[in-house]
């Protein structure tokens, strides 16, 4: 996976919390090659991410949120696809985490200007 591009400090200490959060619970509910292709989309998204427009002004807190955003639609999709009667009651907790965590990390990216970054 290509590493992602920040705005700042406080952008990647946000973002990349968020990521390794949820890697940790992708990984305790995924087989080695589940997990593998999680990782590979992981990468589409922060390829996506660093290729976003031209991160000017006018989108600027856009390409803020493309990596927690996307992250978080890659995970519940899978969390979604993974989900069996066996394991349904630790899928619906990450699911709860996970919304959880995002709602954190929009509310601080939120916070975050071009100068504070």
């Amino acid at each position: 996976m290509n590493t992602p591009i920040y705005a700042g400090e406080v952008h990647k200490v946000i973002v990349q919390d968020y990521i390794d959060i949820l890697t940790i619970m992708v990984k305790d509910i995924t087989t080695e090659s589940q997990y593998n292709l999680y990782e590979e989309s992981l990468g589409n998204i922060v390829d996506y991410h660093n290729n976003y427009g031209d991160k000017d002004e006018s989108n600027y807190y856009d390409w803020l949120m493309v990596l927690p955003i996307n992250v978080s639609v890659l995970a519940q999709g899978l969390f979604v696809g993974l989900e069996t009667d066996d394991n349904r009651a630790d899928v619906r907790g990450f699911k709860t985490v996970l919304d959880m965590e995002l709602q954190t990390v929009v509310e601080n990216l939120s916070a975050i200007s071009r100068f504070n970054a």
